[in-house]
């Protein structure tokens, strides 16, 4: 936890020394554990705050869990949300998708319930290969 903490502290303190607007995707998870140290380091307007899930699970062997999509996606948000007084619409899949989150219909069906308005979900290439590929949005 403390290294999880220290890393993200040094990211933040880079931006704010430079005046550098910057977006962290928050596994909620670390809400239950260090809320008040995570208030501390990125409750600053600089910083956009959206979701990773709650304990960064793949969604795709998740798909046909209804309770565990809402759990790693609508929970998240609220726990994200209250932690720190803001609307949260975005979410960035956890490992990503060669194909992002196309076909998907169970688990888009909750993100865009959920509030959501963007994802990130692709994020590698053919046979999970890395980097991925730069492509066109979908």
């Amino acid at each position: 936890m403390e290294e999880c903490l220290a890393g993200i502290r040094a990211v933040a303190e880079v931006h704010l020394e430079h005046n550098q607007l910057a977006t962290f995707f928050i596994v909620a998870k670390l809400m239950e554990h260090a809320a008040p140290q995570m208030r501390e380091i990125l409750d600053h307007e600089l910083f956009d705050l959206q979701c990773h899930t709650f304990t960064h699970e793949n969604l795709l062997e998740i798909a046909n869990d209804r309770a565990a999509l809402t759990y790693e996606l609508v929970d998240s948000k609220k726990l994200i949300e209250g932690t720190f007084g803001r609307a949260v619409i975005g979410l960035t899949a956890p490992g990503a998708f060669p194909r992002g989150l196309i076909n998907q219909e169970p688990i888009l069906e909750v993100v865009w319930e959920a509030g959501y308005r963007y994802v990130r979900s692709l994020g590698k290439g053919p046979q999970d290969s890395l980097p991925a590929p730069l492509t066109q949005p979908f």
